[in-house]
């Protein structure tokens, strides 16, 4: 069984750059669990780690689909594996590294989401248009991994919440690791994790966040745009509907309540061990990895 190891965590907890710091270390490459990494284009948005953050080390499963296409969980976990099979054929460990947790498991477990019986209906009277918004209260897991133009997807969704009253997202079967998987979530006292999402909200607008969605929209990418944190909230701001600096403070807002449901998703489906990052350099949290792989891994 081939070993992987997994480094998760809430947004701006400092993966990529501590990922980075452990395959110098142990000569490792990264394979990327980021759901919106996979777009190109999509640069700033994603704090898509740059090659001065890359620092040599190669890094899968990032710019490998335009942001006008449809990307699944189950295409992930074919590529994912057979970047598995690439790195470990090269003597180097594969290290996968992301927030996209539903990504994670697809990869190194078998198993997946069982479907909804084809011959129950939608009890739900809702109108299609607000079938999205009723996924995003019953389920927000799947709301944010399926398009919300998904049609298909998005009612067998609300069809399994509504014929078994539990949220699709929980009902990953057949749980049978392929790997052997020393998987760390990393974290961050809650204030000082807020305080790191919203300094990276303003180093993104800094960056030129709103001209890439602007670009996006103009060049046939809204869909994957629009559906994205970080760049839904700027469109208001682009029609003129909304000052700047309300926008931003809409990025903010919801940037800090997905990492808290990124925590609560990593805590209930993912056996992890845990590492505060408070106070520690990336590569003092790399050595700590290494320590408790080789007590627990």
């Amino acid at each position: 069984m081939k070993e992987v190891i997994v480094i998760t965590g809430p947004t701006a907890c400092g993966k990529t750059l501590t990922a980075v710091a452990l395959a110098k270390k142990i000569g490792g490459e990264i394979i990327s669990a980021d759901s919106m990494q996979i777009y190109t284009g999509m640069d700033i948005g994603t704090a898509k780690p740059t090659s001065a953050e890359m620092d040599g080390i190669p890094h899968h499963l990032i710019d490998i689909c335009s942001p006008s296409q449809v990307f699944s969980a189950s295409l992930y976990q074919q590529l994912a594996r057979k970047a598995v099979d690439e790195v470990a054929s090269r003597g180097n460990i594969p290290i996968i590294t992301g927030g996209t947790g539903f990504y994670i498991n697809a990869a190194i477990y078998d198993g997946l989401l069982s479907p909804a019986e084809e011959n129950k209906k939608i009890c739900t009277s809702l109108r299609e248009n607000d079938l999205y918004e009723y996924l995003k209260q019953i389920d927000p897991i799947s709301a944010e991994r399926i398009h919300p133009n998904n049609i298909k997807r998005v009612k067998r969704a609300v069809e399994y919440y509504e014929i078994h009253a539990k949220p699709l997202s929980e009902n990953i079967v057949a749980k049978i690791p392929i790997y052997k998987a020393f998987q760390i979530m990393l974290y961050r006292d809650r204030k000082k994790l807020y305080e790191a999402i919203n300094k990276r909200v303003d180093l993104m607008i800094q960056s030129g966040l709103a001209a890439e969605v602007k670009r996006l929209t103009e060049t046939g990418a809204a869909l994957t745009a629009i559906q994205a944190l970080g760049y839904k909230e700027l469109l208001p701001y682009l029609r003129g509907e909304c000052l700047l600096e309300e926008a931003v403070e809409q990025v903010k807002t919801r940037s800090r309540r997905y990492a808290k449901r990124q925590l609560t998703w990593f805590k209930n489906q993912m056996d992890c061990t845990e590492i505060l990052m408070d106070g520690k350099s990336y590569s003092e949290a790399a050595d700590e990895i290494i320590e408790l792989r080789g007590k627990y891994g």
